[in-house]
């Protein structure tokens, strides 16, 4: 079972890749104020399996990538949200490089199996 902490630090990963603020998202599921979904965000609130849906749905991904993580992305997960965090303050070549090192990546790791 993944934890809040977890579960939050999936769905913080998953808005800052598509570049949706707090604000929007929340807006977006109904929950009013970007407060919740910080605290969401932070493991401080948990988060109904209806609302994630909605949650999912809005960030384009399945529901799966939030709950059972393959144990390799348990450890990587809050070293993406981190680069994600730093990303949104360089420039959009810089980001686009970023995006393109990231495909180039999964693409290579694709090619191994």
């Amino acid at each position: 079972m993944i934890s809040a902490k977890e579960l939050g630090a999936r769905i913080r990963l998953a808005r800052e890749s598509q570049r949706i603020t707090q604000e929007e998202l929340a807006k977006t599921v109904n929950y009013g104020t970007a407060s919740t979904i910080s605290l969401i965000e932070s493991g401080e609130r948990g988060v109904s399996l209806e609302k994630l849906k909605e949650i999912s749905d809005a960030l384009g991904r399945d529901v799966d990538f939030f709950l059972h993580p393959k144990e390799t992305e348990k450890d990587l997960t809050p070293t993406l949200a981190a680069a994600f965090r730093v990303s949104k303050n360089l420039d959009k070549d810089s980001q686009k490089n970023i995006l393109n090192f990231v495909e180039f990546v999964k693409h290579q790791r694709l090619k191994k199996k």
